[in-house]
């Protein structure tokens, strides 16, 4: 309220209207398969801290949003872009980062190099690089789960020898598996669908094993039905399951510099940590890829997720000198066990960017951000979505919810 002197002296008071608030920037939050938006619980308190929205989906096929078929990223990242096209036309946020895990990390990643140039950051959890690699890789690990284990002291034709270095780079343990993955190299699946470690104690004749006639027929069997679920899903759902492929794509993320944190379970044994070690040496930009001692489903370790939490919160909110407090309330919810596991703190760190900052709002390509505070009674809104398709058309229902957490800390 204002008070003026109109020309006869007599005071006046007029409202005066309060300055627009600039809208908050918001993470979108992309699930995994047989999963739902529920999941992005977890991260709705720290978030809500930094005075950054969660914006949580449910995609078509999971969650409450109807839909046949779930296409493992494909159609996936429609979802997404009609989400992120909704609140900026409804200029609900400003600066918009995607957070993903699992198909949610490759819905994400697909998204972001293929639809949308503008994304701030992606925080991609443990992703595949392609469906038909893990597809084959999966069947490789069934065909090996079920080959019987020959007689101790046998070595004939060096078949002992071939299976336990199978078990070294495959296998059952994390760290040994983790060793042998590094020294294969980059590539995806590397001992997955072929190739072993060589043992150097091993007979030369053992050192370059050769694949037996059973081998050969079971792989041209599984390639068989891979060409006939390919021919099926193509029919039924109208997409190639070839085309589900990150890996293809993610450099497009490195021209747009769109800086990506890849998080992986060291100890994953369903989507080997090859696929992220891939995705983010074909970024080749601004990509970090932490490996966790972890497995695929395992909660993140606490310091993980504050890592990531301000990963995110560099690249959507200005620099200041809320960015000190954000990181004590931070680190103050990991002690206190509200962001994943506290005993599991150790993790190997691989950083493509270049040395100097934390923060990537301060470079050339990214835009200007919205200037947002940090709140003290951390408010957040969550925005819960579903999608439905009907008829080869696409219907969008939308809930808004606004939730007050004063009990943050």
């Amino acid at each position: 309220t204002t008070t003026t002197t109109t020309t006869t002296g007599s005071a006046e008071k007029k409202k005066v209207p309060p300055a627009p608030r600039e809208p908050p920037p918001c993470v979108v939050y992309v699930h995994g398969n047989a999963c739902s938006r529920l999941g992005s619980l977890s991260l709705l308190r720290p978030f809500a801290l930094g005075g950054v929205a969660l914006c949580a989906i449910d995609c078509a096929g999971s969650g409450n949003s109807g839909g046949e078929f779930v296409s493992l990223g494909h159609y996936e990242r429609d979802d997404v872009a009609a989400v992120v096209d909704d609140l900026r036309k409804r200029r609900l946020v400003g600066r918009v980062a995607l957070w993903g895990r699992s198909m949610g990390a490759a819905t994400a990643l697909l998204y972001a190099s293929t639809r949308d140039p503008h994304v701030a950051a992606v925080v991609a959890d443990s992703p595949y690089s392609s469906l038909v690699d893990l597809c084959r890789e999966l069947v490789a690990k069934a065909r090996r789960q079920r080959q019987p284990t020959p007689p101790s002291g046998s070595t004939t034709d060096g078949a002992s020898s071939r299976i336990a270095t199978r078990g070294l780079s495959d296998g059952g343990g994390g760290e040994n598996r983790g060793e042998a993955s590094s020294r294969r190299g980059p590539g995806v699946g590397g001992g997955g669908l072929s190739g072993t470690t060589q043992n150097p104690q091993a007979p030369p004749q053992a050192q370059a094993p050769t694949q037996g006639p059973r081998d050969l027929v079971l792989g041209a069997i599984a390639e068989a039905a891979l060409s006939l679920v390919r021919s099926s899903v193509k029919h039924r759902a109208g997409f190639d399951i070839f085309d589900v492929a990150p890996i293809d794509h993610v450099a497009n993320m490195r021209h747009s510099a769109t800086p990506v944190l890849f998080l992986h379970g060291s100890r994953d044994d369903f989507v080997s940590p090859d696929h992220s070690r891939a995705l983010h040496d074909a970024h080749g930009g601004d990509a970090t890829l932490l490996l966790l001692p972890c497995d695929h489903q395992a909660d993140r370790p606490a310091s993980a997720v504050v890592e990531a939490a301000l990963f995110v919160f560099d690249r959507l909110v200005p620099p200041s000198s809320d960015r000190g407090r954000y990181a004590a309330l931070l680190k103050r919810l990991a002690d206190d066990g509200y962001l994943g596991t506290r005993d599991l703190n150790h993790y190997h760190h691989v950083n493509n960017a270049h040395d100097g900052g934390t923060s990537g709002t301060d470079r050339s390509r990214q835009l200007q951000v919205e200037c947002v505070q940090l709140i003290p009674n951390a408010f957040s809104r969550h925005l819960s979505f579903s999608r439905r398709r009907i008829a080869g058309s696409v219907a969008h229902q939308f809930r808004l919810r606004s939730t007050n957490d004063n009990s943050a800390i």
